[in-house]
C-alpha cells in the first residue's frame, strides 16, 4: 500500500500570531490535545467550564463525583458539566482532545438544544458517551493541523466549536444529542424550564432531583423558591390539569386517559375525578357534548 507523505507547511509571520491579543495562550480555553502514557494518572481541571472529552486512541478510565468510574475506548466522546470533579487513568497509551467552553456557542445552538430538551425523554445521566463519527473526526483532524502550526487564535477555536455543534446537528440523532448533553443542560437550563420539561418523565420527586443532579433536600428547597409550593403538591395539581384537559377533549377515550396516567382501573379513575373535580369522568365529558 502506498503511503502519502504530507510535508509540514511553514507558518508565516508566527511572531505576529503569538503576539496577537486573541492568541490562546492558556490551556484552559478551546481545544487542547493530550498524549497519555499507559497507567499514567491525570486530573482534569474544570475552571468553571463545560468539557467535551474525545478519546481518539487507546482506552482511558474516568472517575467523577457523578459516578465511580467509566471506561472510554477509542472513537468515543463524552460531555461533562461545569464544576464536575474529574480524574482519570490511561489503561493503554492514549490520545485525547478536550474542548472546553463556558456557554453554548451561539443563540441558535442554545435554542436547538433547549428545544430538544423539552421534546425528548432524558435518561438518567449514565455518561456512556457517543461514537466519534467521520464528520467529528474531520473537525479534530483539522485542529491537529492548526495546533501543529501554532495557530491558536481564539476566533479559530470559536469557529471550530461552532463546527462541532454543526456536526452534532447534521450527523447525530436528536435523542442521542439530548442525552449526550444532558449533564450540561441539566445545569444550564432555567430551573422552571427543567421542571416543566421533565416532571412527567419521572415517577417520583426523588427521581426528578437525581435527574437534576442534586440531593432531594436541596431540590425541595430550590423548588419552593421557584414555585412557592412543594414538588409533590405542584405535580399533583399539574396532573389534575392534564387529566381534565383530556376529559374536555371529546375525541379521547376514557381508556386512553386511564392508560396514559396509569390509573389501575376505571373505578380508580372515577374515584380520582370525584376527589379532584367533585364529579365523575362522564359528568365532565357531558359539559362539552
Amino acid at each position: 500500500m502506498r503511503k502519502t507523505i504530507i510535508k509540514k507547511m511553514k507558518t508565516l509571520y508566527i511572531k505576529e500570531h503569538l503576539a496577537c491579543s486573541n492568541y490562546v495562550s492558556d490551556h484552559y480555553t478551546g481545544f487542547t490535545r493530550h498524549n497519555i502514557e499507559a497507567n499514567e494518572e491525570f486530573d482534569i481541571e474544570q475552571h468553571n467550564l463545560h468539557y467535551l472529552l474525545f478519546v481518539l486512541e487507546g482506552t482511558v478510565e474516568i472517575r467523577s463525583d457523578e459516578f465511580d468510574y467509566r471506561i472510554y475506548k477509542a472513537d468515543t466522546m463524552v460531555a461533562f458539566s461545569k464544576n464536575s470533579q474529574l480524574s482519570g487513568k490511561a489503561i493503554t497509551k492514549a490520545k485525547v482532545y478536550l474542548l472546553c467552553f463556558d456557554k453554548h456557542v451561539n443563540v441558535c445552538d442554545k435554542l436547538v438544544l433547549e428545544s430538544l430538551y423539552t421534546q425528548f425523554p432524558i435518561e438518567k445521566n449514565e455518561y456512556l458517551g457517543l461514537p466519534i463519527k467521520e464528520g467529528m473526526k474531520r473537525v479534530l483532524d483539522s485542529m491537529d493541523f492548526y495546533l501543529d502550526n501554532r495557530l491558536q487564535c481564539m476566533h479559530l477555536h470559536t469557529m471550530k466549536l461552532q463546527e462541532i455543534f454543526f456536526v452534532f446537528r447534521g450527523f447525530y440523532r436528536k435523542e442521542d444529542m439530548i442525552n449526550f448533553f444532558s449533564p450540561i443542560l441539566n445545569k444550564t437550563v432555567n430551573f422552571k424550564d427543567f421542571v416543566i420539561a421533565n416532571y412527567q418523565k419521572v415517577k417520583t420527586v426523588e427521581e426528578l432531583s437525581i435527574l437534576y443532579g442534586c440531593s432531594l433536600r436541596s431540590f425541595n428547597r430550590k423548588f419552593k423558591e421557584h414555585f412557592d409550593d412543594s414538588p409533590y403538591n405542584w405535580i399533583l395539581r399539574q396532573r389534575a390539569k392534564h387529566v381534565k384537559a383530556q376529559l374536555l377533549t371529546p375525541g379521547i377515550e376514557f381508556a386512553e386517559i386511564i392508560k396514559e396516567f396509569k390509573f389501575s382501573s376505571a373505578s380508580h379513575f372515577s374515584t380520582y375525578c370525584k376527589k379532584q373535580f367533585g364529579v365523575t369522568p362522564r359528568e365532565i365529558r357531558k359539559t362539552v357534548q
